[in-house]
């Protein structure tokens, strides 16, 4: 367990650091902001998705100076996430995921496969696209570790 652990965590950093290395759109929102639960009242009734078995409110959508586009979601506690609709299947072997997940593989907008680390990494234009691919990738390969990584902090110099 802790090398899946391990893999899902480099799998991570590695998507992190490549998003943080474009300058992010302007929102209203940033990562990491904590909103009170007046502010989280305030905003309404706004859309609700679950992901990783957690559950978010749609804040805001947009695309990053490199043309990515991404999702602001506030997660229960008040934290402001985000996403790029990045799937990353880890721990199994690109042509296996590659021959299971054809049909998936086929809506993503962007696919890499890294055979070394046995990692692939699917991109999808919208948040929704992205769930609908996550339960697909999970009905067609249960064993596998899957995430669509949120993004709850910036990485910053001390």
């Amino acid at each position: 367990m802790p090398r899946t652990l391990s893999f899902l965590g480099l799998a991570t950093l590695f998507a992190c650091l490549s998003m943080v290395s474009s300058v992010h759109a302007q929102s209203h929102y940033s990562v990491g902001q904590r909103l009170s639960a007046e502010q989280s009242k305030a905003l309404g009734a706004l859309k609700v998705v679950e992901i990783n078995h957690r559950k978010y409110q749609v804040l805001d959508t947009g695309k990053n100076a490199a043309s990515l586009p991404f999702t602001m979601l506030l997660d229960a506690n008040g934290t402001v996430g985000q996403t790029y609709h990045e799937i990353q299947v880890v721990e199994q072997p690109t042509e296996q995921v590659r021959q299971k997940l054809a049909s998936v593989l086929s809506q993503a907008q962007d696919v890499k496969s890294y055979d070394h680390m046995q990692l692939t990494l699917l991109r999808f234009g919208t948040l929704d696209e992205a769930i609908q691919a996550l339960a697909a990738i999970h009905t067609a390969m249960p064993q596998a570790e899957v995430a669509l990584p949120i993004t709850v902090s910036r990485p910053s110099l001390r």
